[in-house]
């Protein structure tokens, strides 16, 4: 299975809303970004990247969506402008 289907099943099995908006600050200040947009960049991350992402999920468990939501938020402050 490719890492975008993994992490699109991932989000359907767990209900994951990606039009929740993320509030994080950046250097111009607060910005809002939405889940979905953390996922488009995650998915068009490199690929020894996605590797890594997908064995800590599954070496912490597959289901974990506390750990998963924890990284959707430090991405959205590392895409903060």
């Amino acid at each position: 299975m490719t890492f975008n289907k993994w992490l699109d099943k991932f989000m359907e099995e767990n209900a994951i809303d990606t039009e929740q908006i993320l509030t994080v600050t950046g250097p111009s200040g607060e910005n809002r970004i939405p889940i979905a947009r953390v996922i488009e960049a995650i998915k068009s991350s490199p690929i020894h990247e996605q590797d890594e992402i997908k064995e800590m999920f599954f070496k912490t468990g597959k289901d974990n969506v506390k750990l998963f939501m924890t990284y959707v938020y430090y991405m959205a402050n590392i895409m903060a402008v």
